[in-house]
């Protein structure tokens, strides 16, 4: 019989059709690829909540319940303790800087600065806390749960009438009073001698204490710290907080 057509031509035609297919698909394949690899991922805020993010307040000190007083330069930070600083029950700090402390003997003792002694302040119990007024005015409250005030922190005590019964007292941002009830309720008064106002879903705290950026810290009923926003505001605890008797916050 006759000869075929010749198939060598063909052949190469066929080879070259499927060099240039598989060709296309693998560069399809790499830019898939490579397209999947270099997209950016959607990116996740971190967390606000006041639990976990750290709150810029300036320096917090605190009497912890082995008496001692102990420091922290945010409010979700690491307490240091503070040397030479035992036995105390409750704490503030003055306008001045000053460090005023409550001795297990409800006696007031005083300290320039964290690094410095307690020294006794001649004539200044029995109180079981103590904070400071914006004027400058000394307020303790006495072992009748009562309030006293002096003009400074050597001068006498005067008694307001009428002013118990609470365990803790501070002022706040806006000049009202704020004070921790026996009952370990909230209470409000517009000055230091109006009445008591209870602050609703307060309870129950043990200390009260406001920071720099207006947020209210309170020592809870387990000794742990907790914080809200506004007055009437949900509590919640702070991470790595406890254990603490007494807190006091400064610029």
């Amino acid at each position: 019989g006759g000869e075929g057509p010749p198939n060598g031509p063909l052949i190469l035609i066929v080879v070259a059709l499927v060099l240039i297919v598989g060709g296309v698909m693998v560069w399809l394949l790499m830019r898939k690829s490579t397209t999947a690899v270099t997209t950016t991922p959607v990116q996740t805020s971190p967390s606000t909540s006041p639990s976990t993010a750290p709150a810029s307040v300036g320096t917090i000190i605190a009497a912890g319940t082995d008496g001692m007083l102990y420091s922290r330069t945010v409010l979700t930070g690491t307490w240091s303790q503070i040397p030479d600083s035992i036995s105390v029950k409750a704490v503030t700090r003055l306008k001045d800087g000053t460090i005023v402390g409550v001795g297990m003997d409800n006696q007031l003792y005083v300290r320039p600065n964290l690094t410095t002694a307690w020294k006794l302040v001649p004539g200044s119990g029995l109180v079981t806390a103590v904070t400071q007024m914006n004027d400058g005015t000394i307020v303790g409250i006495g072992m009748g749960s009562d309030l006293w005030v002096r003009p400074s922190i050597n001068a006498p005590w005067t008694n307001i009438p009428n002013s118990g019964s609470v365990i803790g007292v501070i002022q706040m941002a806006d000049g009202r009073v704020l004070g921790v009830g026996t009952d370990h309720a909230l209470y409000t008064r517009a000055t230091l001698y109006n009445p008591w106002v209870i602050v609703p879903g307060s309870g129950s705290v043990l200390a009260i204490a406001q920071t720099s950026d207006g947020k209210f810290v309170a020592v809870g009923m387990d000794n742990l710290l907790y914080t809200r926003a506004t007055l009437t505001s949900a509590w919640v605890q702070v991470p790595n907080s406890g254990l603490v008797a007494s807190i006091t916050t400064a610029p």
